[in-house]
Formats: C-alpha cells, sequence, structure tokens
C-alpha cells in the first residue's frame, strides 16, 4: 500500500520488553473531504445518481458506503469501481475495492447475495466488477468497501452501476438492421 504524501526516511532503535512511541510527520498527504453523498449505513443506504455514476472515498478503518437502487426482474447489471489515487488516476496501490449486492429487505445478517471475493477481479488496472443477474423485481443494496477493512482520505473509487431497465424500440431483430437512431437504453437507476 503506498503512502499518502511523502514520507521521510528515519531510523528507530528498539529494545526487547521496551515500548517506543514515534509520531511519523507525512507530508502533502490527502486531506479528508465531506462526501456528496454524506454518512451512509447498511440501514440508510443513499439512492445510486441517475447516471449511475458517482466518486466516493472510503475515508476511515471498516467504512463501507452504501447505496440503493430499484432493478426488474430478469434483467441483468455490472457495478464496476475503479480504485483510484489522491490525484484522482487509477491505483493498485491505495484501495483494494470490492462490492457486495443484497436485497433491500435483508436484514445484513448473512454475506452479500453477489459480492467480488477480491479486488481487481478484471484485467483492466485498478477495477473491480460485479455482474449479478437479477431474479426478482425490488429494490438493491450495494455496499463498496476496501478488501482489508482499511480507509483513509486517499481510498478514492469512482463507481457505475450498468443496468438497462427499458430498450426501446421493445423489440429488436436478432439479425440486425434496427435503425440505431430508434434504439435508446433507458437507466433504471
Amino acid at each position: 500500500m503506498q503512502p499518502s504524501g511523502a514520507v521521510q526516511p528515519i531510523i528507530v532503535t528498539v529494545t526487547v520488553g521496551a515500548n517506543l512511541h514515534q509520531d511519523i510527520l507525512v507530508q502533502g498527504s490527502a486531506v479528508q473531504k465531506p462526501q456528496w453523498y454524506g454518512a451512509t449505513t447498511y440501514a440508510s443506504p443513499v439512492q445510486v445518481p441517475g447516471s449511475g455514476t458517482w466518486a466516493g472515498t472510503l475515508n476511515g478503518y471498516g467504512i463501507t458506503d452504501f447505496f440503493q437502487f430499484p432493478a426488474q426482474a430478469n434483467r441483468t447489471l455490472s457495478v464496476i469501481v475503479h480504485a483510484l489515487d489522491e490525484s484522482g488516476n487509477p491505483s493498485e496501490g491505495k484501495s483494494l475495492p470490492v462490492a457486495g449486492l443484497w436485497d433491500i429487505a435483508d436484514p445484513g445478517l448473512t454475506p452479500a447475495q453477489a459480492n467480488t471475493p477480491s479486488a481487481f477481479n478484471t484485467s483492466y488496472f485498478g477495477e473491480t466488477r460485479l455482474d449479478a443477474q437479477i431474479f426478482q423485481s425490488t429494490t438493491f443494496r450495494l455496499g463498496i468497501a476496501d478488501y482489508r477493512g482499511d480507509g483513509r482520505p486517499d481510498y478514492s473509487y469512482q463507481a457505475r452501476v450498468l443496468y438497462g431497465d427499458r430498450v426501446l424500440p421493445a423489440r429488436a431483430s436478432v439479425a440486425g438492421g434496427t435503425p440505431r437512431s430508434r434504439q435508446q437504453l433507458l437507466p433504471g437507476v
């Protein structure tokens, strides 16, 4: 894990049985900023933006950001989370983002019905992806966390829910030829 800011090397000498307290000054480290969505909990997730794309930061140890969105049965969706450094560039040296998806009625006593068992599970640098099949129409709770449970002001991410609620026109030929100007994917989030 890369530090946030610049750390000057120090030499620490310890002796057996002794305790040592050492403060380390880190210059230029990321500063915690308030989230646009405020504090979230499993019991009170915030609505996914209508665009399906947003940015956030896992600011503290054990923090999980929770969001919600409605989805219809017989659809599929993907949640894509990109880990970012404090400059907004993709990173695999900061957070290890993972995602979980629960039915909103789930009391949270079980693991997520759909989840990413590890971070960076795609061939794209800094990307974690969760794919899910929707079997019933309901509202879903999405959690994004660091795999280690860590969190700092430089553990930023960009998330996106790719989900199409309906397509216009309602029927399109599998052979192609449906005019593209009439095809439209309508977001359900």
